[in-house]
């Protein structure tokens, strides 16, 4: 995780995890982000490791994205607004 950050800051961490293991990542952090849907057979989300602060989440490059999946646009959007109410 560390070195994707340093490596990469422009870039949201993104998985599809498998329902059994939504809540471990949930506790360290990640954020589930639309409907749950199979794969594999198996149950699956979508979770993602936003940034913790303002400038992070403004220079994602999902942002910009005009093919990126909806649901993780408006979550990131939503968190912006968030951000920008703590000011």
């Amino acid at each position: 995780e560390d070195y994707a950050k340093l490596k990469f800051p422009s870039y949201l961490p993104a998985m599809h995890a498998q329902k059994s293991a939504i809540s471990f990542y949930e506790k360290i952090g990640w954020e589930g982000i639309g409907d749950e849907f199979e794969e594999a057979g198996i149950v699956h989300k979508v979770l993602v490791l936003p940034p913790n602060d303002l400038e992070s989440l403004r220079g994602l490059q999902i942002l910009e994205d005009k093919d990126a999946n909806k649901d993780i646009k408006q979550f990131l959007e939503n968190e912006i607004i968030r951000h920008q109410k703590l000011l």
